[in-house]
């Protein structure tokens, strides 16, 4: 079947000529793989002699949130995560908050992003900047870290 660019959601993506993303694709599009390949690639990144091997910061916004605070539960090289955008409490909860009847994830992607990433965070003895806009629908999940932490 041949690929082809269509809109999704007004977001450009990759589908086949059913409409579905590719198998491929599908097969990879889960928080084990892109948090152990990002550790992976950290792993060649600090063998580099133009990269430092002390401070290391991770970084992720939205989806790429939860990836990063598995990282960092995963990972003891990182000694910082910046928590953007995220729902503390996975993405069940943000499908829960928001209708996501035209999102088409493999239903093993929904289980993996909907572990409540608060568990990962949690354990974490690194320091964590948690940000998001007021206007997200995962706003008043990250308002709970402030009241749970208090």
């Amino acid at each position: 079947m041949a690929e082809e660019i269509t809109l999704s959601q007004g977001i450009p993506t990759y589908t086949d000529s059913t409409g579905k993303y590719p198998k491929e694709y599908s097969d990879r599009n889960l928080l084990s793989y892109y948090s152990q390949r990002n550790i992976e690639i950290i792993k060649y990144l600090q063998k580099q002699k133009w990269v430092s091997s002390t401070e290391l910061v991770v970084v992720g916004h939205s989806e790429g949130s939860s990836v990063a605070a598995k990282m960092a539960a995963d990972c003891k090289k990182i000694a910082h995560l910046i928590y953007s955008g995220g729902n503390p409490f996975g993405r069940i909860m943000s499908i829960i908050g928001k209708d996501r009847t035209m999102e088409s994830d493999t239903d093993r992607a929904t289980y993996e992003f909907s572990y409540p990433m608060i568990k990962y965070l949690e354990k974490l003895k690194i320091p964590v900047l948690v940000t998001y806009g007021t206007k997200d629908v995962c706003a008043p999940f990250n308002d709970f870290l402030q009241v749970e932490n208090h």
